[in-house]
């Protein structure tokens, strides 16, 4: 059998009604002032946050900005290499006719009577060379005009003669203009 305790238990603080009533009014402004400051100061934060987020964002921008100036530098650069390029290409051509002209300038003074120049070539590009093919009656004046080749450069090589009925052909290399 179980027993059943039917009169209440006394309180652990014995108030009254009016003890009551006047400690639960402080009590509920109280908890109102605590959860109303904690908003308050929620509210700070987030606005401390968005503050921060928008300056992220500023700062994401500028960044933005300064990648496409950069990035606009570097095609201006790849558009200035490719002229630079190409006139550098130009002065090379220039500087080969150049080589060229003075070749063909000085030429006619340095050509014997009976002998013929037939070709002239030049390649630039490693090694400076300017081949001479041509023509003569005798090979001392294949040799005069070899000898006169000196001054159009350091080196003057002659690469070959062959005789053909009366008359010498020849070639001649002129090194290092």
């Amino acid at each position: 059998m179980k027993r059943i305790n039917l009169i209440p238990r006394e309180p652990l603080l014995p108030l009254k009604t009016t003890y009551q009533k006047s400690l639960t009014y402080p009590i509920l402004l109280t908890i109102i002032v605590f959860y109303g400051l904690s908003f308050v100061k929620a509210k700070k934060e987030l606005d401390s946050i968005n503050r921060s987020i928008l300056d992220t964002r500023s700062e994401i921008q500028n960044i933005k900005d300064i990648i496409i100036k950069k990035t606009s530098y570097l095609e201006k650069g790849s558009v200035l290499e490719r002229e630079f390029l190409a006139v550098k290409e130009d002065y090379e051509v220039l500087k080969k006719n150049m080589a060229i002209k003075a070749v063909l300038g000085q030429l006619p003074n340095i050509t014997p009577v009976n002998l013929w120049v037939v070709s002239i070539s030049y390649s630039g590009e490693s090694e400076k060379v300017i081949n001479i093919s041509g023509k003569a009656l005798k090979k001392e004046e294949i040799f005069l005009f070899l000898s006169n080749c000196q001054s159009l450069g350091k080196n003057t090589e002659l690469i070959e003669i062959n005789k053909e009925g009366n008359i010498f052909n020849f070639s001649i290399k002129v090194d290092s203009l």
